[in-house]
């Protein structure tokens, strides 16, 4: 399981690369808080999605930064994320302002394989 630090920081340099900056503290803190807890990886990877999609934690960036901290994870984890799906699926909850746990996590679902 990644340290809390280290998951931040993990996401704030990832992030820099696409240009943003940390502007959301509170909600980011806290989702990836959550994320840090979580055993399973789905679980996780719902926390990291909604801080980007829901809470839009950075400045510009957040979807991308949402791509590849979720093919990160999920790789970690054993399973193989299909980009176009992930793409699209992140792109239609940034749109929707997704908040809902249970619902992204089985977007996320829907877009991987063991």
């Amino acid at each position: 399981m990644i340290k809390k630090q280290k998951l931040k920081r993990i996401l704030i340099n990832t992030n820099r690369v696409f240009g943003g900056r940390l502007v959301n503290k509170g909600d980011f803190d806290f989702e990836i808080d959550m994320a840090s807890k979580q055993k399973k990886p789905f679980k996780k990877i719902s926390h990291i999605t909604r801080a980007m999609v829901s809470s839009h934690s950075f400045s510009d960036g957040n979807k991308r930064t949402a791509v590849a901290a979720i093919s990160s994870e999920l790789r970690d984890a054993g399973f193989n994320a299909d980009k176009k799906k992930l793409v699209k699926a992140i792109i239609k909850m940034s749109k929707d302002g997704e908040g809902n746990l249970t619902k992204i996590e089985k977007r996320l679902r829907r877009c991987t394989k063991k």
